[in-house]
């Protein structure tokens, strides 16, 4: 993916390694949906604390530790973000350290998923980061919502069944 045209990028980050353009995400933006991940998703709600946080990831992150594309496509899905109060964020949408309680369409396989900061990752303990492709993917979802992303086999699909 190059850079894309009326899109602000931070090359100047300390420990960025030979100019590498990460997007800097500014919420309320207009723009082209991502091309690696399939969501028929509504404007993206998420907390003003997550998306300081998601954010300081994406500028300051040290691009060698995330795949570029899934960092590329949270930072077009922040881009698009209506950021909320803490007390107005609904309980029932995804943001960084739910847990979401979903089922695997193809499979009918059901897991619970916490979406985390990439450091506090463990898949042991089902704790996934938000810059994998299914944290970028179940970030802003509601409840009972269908959340469809692309893999290297195909189109997965699954549906929200709870949020805690």
């Amino acid at each position: 993916m190059g850079l894309q045209p009326g899109v602000k990028y931070d090359v100047a980050s300390p420990g960025r390694e030979r100019g590498v353009a990460i997007p800097v995400p500014a919420p309320n933006y207009q723009f082209q949906k991502s091309k690696r991940i399939k969501m028929e998703k509504e404007q993206l709600v998420i907390k003003k604390e997550d998306f300081d946080i998601l954010t300081t990831y994406i500028r300051n992150g040290n691009p060698q530790s995330f795949d570029k594309g899934n960092v590329m496509d949270l930072a077009t899905e922040l881009r698009k973000a209506r950021l909320v109060s803490k007390e107005n964020f609904p309980d029932t949408v995804v943001g960084l350290n739910s847990t979401a309680v979903v089922k695997d369409m193809e499979t009918e396989r059901i897991l619970s998923i916490t979406i985390v900061t990439p450091d506090q990752a463990d898949i042991s303990q089902n704790k996934i980061s938000v810059l994998a492709p299914i944290g970028t993917a179940l970030l802003g979802f509601q409840k009972g919502k269908e959340v469809r992303w692309q893999v290297p086999a195909g189109e997965k699909k699954l549906v929200i069944l709870d949020v805690f």
